[in-house]
């Protein structure tokens, strides 16, 4: 018997599952240590101008991202400029000027007579 003498019914199966997702905290790990490979090849003699430009690229990139994330958390997610400077590093009057009438919360924050 050949194979070609065999019938078999062919069905097709979709998954209902999900794929599998990296979180985000576990995709940025993973950049960072791409990042920093290639920052080592380039200090042991791998790379030039044009990697150095490639990086310098990146930078503004990155910087982008994280603009585009802290505006969003300030108007949509309720995050205040004391939690969003926090997290860059800058405090809260750097958050204020670098993101000006972002935050979606009232200005002047709480009564006195609720604290």
């Amino acid at each position: 018997m050949t194979t070609t003498d065999v019938d078999v019914e062919v069905t097709a199966v979709t998954s209902t599952r999900r794929p599998l997702r990296r979180s985000m905290l576990e995709s940025i790990a993973a950049i960072d240590r791409l990042i920093v490979a290639q920052a080592r090849r380039a200090r042991e003699g791998d790379g030039g101008l044009a990697e150095l430009a490639a990086l310098a690229a990146l930078e503004s990139v990155l910087a982008a991202a994280i603009d585009d994330v802290a505006t969003y958390l300030l108007e949509h997610d309720d995050a205040s400029y004391r939690e969003v400077g926090i997290a860059l590093g800058i405090g809260k009057p750097g958050a204020l000027k670098r993101y000006p009438g972002a935050s979606a919360r009232p200005p002047g924050g709480q009564r006195a007579d609720l604290r």
